[in-house]
């Protein structure tokens, strides 16, 4: 299928599935509210066209057989989320943070340098998720309410394209699995959404970025055993580097002591730094 009619059915089912949420709890009327106001829309609009970005882009790389460069640009976002942290709300980092982001951009440059060109791919990804990401932290809404705005601006658009497309699959006689997948679409892709929205208003930029890392793990991890996409060994040095940013942005602050124990040291890595 083709990626934008994919992705305007994400957009469809999501709008329909959070209007159908806030009807349920009574809010519409703070839905009424964000529509008249001009500026939280302005936000809104900005971050519903940085979300939209990624998605058309993601859609279109998995179809494209470019899953692996798509891992390693959600792979980057999480400490350009730190940087952005840093750089526009004041959040600090420590010599060694700013050397785990220098690790990142080293893997990209060495990502580059193999193929001979900026990895757009690669940078879209990140770059477009952090400004979602920042956005929706700084925009006074409630992550519910933000979506369905956010879906909701989007839709005409993808109305038309579908209009375009002559409605679409489910216009037309098919196959029924593949209908049912683009229905499911709207709350595979709204649940996840929802809870970065509210993890977004509740944690530290930095904290929020290195909590993504299952991501683009598993998102690898599909494309090289199920779509059998090459792992080539630039993608590996790449890797490397920017796994060694990630181990030595999440080092704990504190030396470990014999009493932690093995298996007692991973969770405190992991849960013991939790705002570094």
């Amino acid at each position: 299928m083709p990626p934008l009619e994919v992705v305007a059915h994400r957009i469809l089912w999501s709008a329909l599935l959070c209007v159908l949420f806030l009807a349920g709890q009574g809010r519409l009327l703070e839905l009424q509210q964000i529509l008249k106001d001009g500026r939280r829309m302005a936000g809104l609009a900005a971050s519903s066209f940085c979300i939209a970005l990624n998605w058309g882009f993601f859609v279109w790389a998995v179809q494209q057989g470019r899953a692996i460069e798509a891992g390693f640009g959600y792979f980057i976002y999480p400490l350009c989320m730190v940087g952005l942290g840093a750089l526009l709300l004041g959040e600090r980092l420590k010599p060694r943070q700013t050397g785990a982001i220098g690790l990142v951009f080293i893997g990209v440059a060495v990502l580059a340098l193999s193929q001979g060109s900026i990895p757009w791919l690669v940078l879209v990804f990140p770059v477009s998720f952090s400004l979602y990401g920042l956005l929706r932290k700084i925009i006074v809404v409630a992550p519910l309410t933000g979506l369905a705005v956010e879906t909701l601006l989007l839709s005409p658009f993808a109305i038309g394209l579908l209009w375009i497309e002559d409605g679409g699959v489910l216009a037309a006689p098919g196959d029924w699995m593949i209908k049912a997948l683009l229905v499911a679409a709207g709350p595979a892709t709204t649940l996840p959404l929802l809870l970065f929205a509210y993890a977004a208003r509740r944690l530290r930029l930095s904290t929020l970025g290195l909590a993504q890392y299952w991501n683009p793990t598993l998102q690898v991890g599909i494309a090289c055993l199920i779509f059998r996409e090459v792992f080539t060994f630039s993608y590996g040095l790449c890797f490397a580097f920017i796994w060694g940013g990630i181990l030595l942005y999440a080092w704990p602050s504190r030396p470990l002591t014999s009493r932690d124990g093995g298996a007692i040291s991973a969770l405190t890595t992991a849960q013991g730094n939790r705002d570094p």
